[in-house]
């Protein structure tokens, strides 16, 4: 009999079985939690440090079952000499000790790791992430490997002692659970209890953006009196006739430079009277000049509307220097 925590193993000679009782509060009656099928005559049991793995000679089988503690089932069978009788494991849990008693000897058995616990997976693209946590029981030997198998598919992912990778290869849309199983000099450990059901799954498609339209080209025909010809001093002259456009007309703006100066205010008040007519669809400006040494004029006319580039015009008009007048501003002296 092992006591283990709340619950001892007991090795039923007669049934071969071995039988698993719970200790409840207070050390009351025990009861019988499970039974598990074992070989012929079992006479021994021992227990692992970390509690996972039993160990049970069968006596007339000559050989020993291996459980797993947490499924409560034989995970595989050791052939060891004739009629073993008990089962002894060393402190760190990598050496198990059966004594013989048809042969007079004692079988050596090397203890592989305790399974790797907390099996976590994240599903990606055809892909899973697996971590989880190390195993408790090394018997005294680092650990060489942990390798992780889909479920199906059986598709792998190694280390050689992180505790983590990444499985590849998997089917979008099919569900899979993982286990992890430890390797070191002692051998390779029982599978892990398996992750939950994860479901790979392709990315949502980028959207496609909206393309930005390409700007229709703005027309913008200006009929206007011909740059060539100079403007008389006092008399009015109609510079621009019309402005015709497959947009919008936005601007008109009528400017007086003296010396290549542009006049503000006052000053252009005295030196050019201007009037404008426009609207979304035509312009016509007319423009008398006051004065004529140094003196021009200059119309800037701007087309545009939403999803259409901008278009301008621009002319600039001499003064006719007859007769000679200068410019009533502060500029002309």
């Amino acid at each position: 009999m092992v006591l283990r925590g709340s619950r001892f193993y007991l090795a039923a000679v007669l049934v071969g079985a071995l039988l698993i009782a719970g200790l409840p509060a207070a050390l009351a009656a025990p009861t019988v939690t499970a039974t598990i099928a074992v070989g012929n005559n079992p006479a021994g049991v021992a227990i692992t440090p970390d509690g996972s793995t039993a160990y049970v000679t069968n006596f007339e089988n000559s050989n020993v079952s291996v459980i797993d503690t947490a499924t409560n089932t034989v995970t595989t069978t050791i052939a060891v000499g004739s009629r073993p009788y008990e089962v002894a494991i060393t402190p760190d849990g990598s050496t198990a000790y059966v004594p013989n008693f048809g042969d007079n000897n004692v079988s050596v058995i090397s203890i592989p790791p305790s399974p790797p616990t907390t099996v976590v997976a994240t599903a990606g693209d055809g892909q899973a992430n697996v971590s989880w946590q190390a195993s408790t029981t090394t018997g005294g030997d680092p650990i060489t490997g942990y390798t992780v198998t889909s479920a199906p598919g059986g598709k792998l992912c190694t280390t050689t002692g992180a505790t983590s990778c990444t499985v590849t290869g998997l089917t979008n849309g099919t569900s899979y659970t993982f286990t992890v199983t430890a390797t070191n000099t002692n051998g390779t450990s029982a599978p892990s209890s398996p992750s939950d059901s994860v479901t790979p799954t392709a990315p949502a498609p980028t959207p496609t953006p909206t393309p930005t339209p390409t700007p229709t080209d703005t027309d913008l025909v200006v009929e206007a009196r011909s740059k060539a010809k100079t403007l008389t001093p006092g008399k009015r002259t109609k510079v621009v006739r019309t402005a015709a456009t497959n947009a919008q007309i936005k601007k008109v703006k009528t400017r007086c430079y003296l010396y290549g100066d542009k006049l503000t205010g006052k000053d252009k008040q005295a030196a050019c009277k201007i009037k404008t007519k426009k609207t979304s669809s035509n312009a016509k400006v007319w423009v008398t000049p006051t004065c004529s040494v140094g003196l021009k004029v200059r119309v800037n006319i701007v087309a545009n509307q939403t999803g259409m580039d901008k278009a301008t015009w621009q002319r600039t008009w001499k003064v006719k220097d007859q007769p000679r007048t200068h410019c009533p501003i502060n500029a002309n002296g």
